[in-house]
């Protein structure tokens, strides 16, 4: 057995590296300044690298510069608080605020820009004709041809690489869609609506999150650099972009994984495998 296939975070560690280099210059890096409007995206230059486009088009809005929230909070333009996001539906979230009286709804993937739950976040409340009531039914089933946040459209499936950088621009998982027509404004229940609009404190786990990787058609071999995504066993936590050597060995693992960031235009946040906790369906490893 290889060392490669005995030790996969030595190799992941190059993979990683590797990927770093490759992605300079490839549009995810500093802000390119605030994009005004709920859940619309603004396009972003960068050059490509690795046969990916040119031009890279922004899925979530900038956050807001730390001085702008503060003021901003201070004002009461927006309100502070730890968002968390449902158990039952990873599309929709809530941020309490004394200020406001209730909790603050958070609708949508793009509305929560890039937010995870247990985040401090600053919310801006949106106008009272757009604040809806909680969704009704859960994501995935007969009307899943809407788009997981409200925003955006149809496409391919999440899983390849030019999804995940925000072609499909709403999408989560191919499985998985957000009803934005259910708990409209219009009907009963309206509650205070909002979006996130920075991030105070992130709350990731540095110790990784738990799941596996989703299956892909695309065949791999051990040693050759590849893109995957870790799906979280926790719903309410989104896919993440993995670069790893060991897709093909890991495929039926259970892991670990830890974020490492989420640049605004791209649908999922980037990681890196952590490490291998065993066999999926073991009992040794789901116990």
């Amino acid at each position: 057995m290889s060392i490669q296939e005995t030790v996969p975070e030595l190799a992941d560690l190059v993979a990683s590296a590797s990927a770093d280099g490759d992605d300079d210059g490839d549009g995810g890096g500093a802000p390119a300044g605030e994009a005004g409007g709920s859940g619309r995206g603004a396009s972003a230059s960068g050059g490509g690298s690795g046969g990916r486009a040119a031009k890279r088009k922004k899925v979530f809005d900038e956050h807001r510069s730390a001085a702008d929230i503060q003021a901003g909070i201070k004002d009461g333009r927006y309100h502070q608080g730890a968002l968390r996001v449902s158990r039952y539906n990873p599309f929709e979230g809530c941020v309490g605020s004394d200020s406001v009286g209730s909790d603050i709804l958070v609708s949508g993937r793009i509305d929560m820009n890039r937010a995870l739950d247990g985040d401090v976040v600053a919310v801006e409340l949106l106008p009272q004709d757009q604040w809806r009531a909680e969704a009704k039914t859960l994501p995935g089933g007969p009307g899943r041809s809407n788009d997981a946040a409200g925003g955006g459209g149809g496409g391919d499936d999440g899983g390849d690489d030019g999804d995940a950088d925000g072609v499909g621009a709403a999408r989560v998982a191919p499985e998985e869609h957000y009803d934005d027509s259910v708990g409209a404004s219009s009907g009963s229940g309206a509650r205070p609506t909002g979006r996130v609009v920075g991030v105070i404190r992130r709350n990731w786990r540095t110790r990784g999150y738990c799941g596996s990787l989703k299956p892909t058609d695309q065949p791999g071999h051990v040693g050759n650099t590849s893109a995957v995504l870790f799906v979280p066993i926790e719903r309410r936590y989104p896919m993440v972009r993995i670069t790893t050597r060991q897709a093909d060995v890991l495929m039926d693992k259970r892991l670990l994984v830890a974020i490492d960031g989420w640049d605004a235009d791209s649908m999922y946040p980037h990681g890196h495998y952590v490490r291998t906790l065993g066999t999926i369906g073991d009992k040794a490893t789901e116990t």
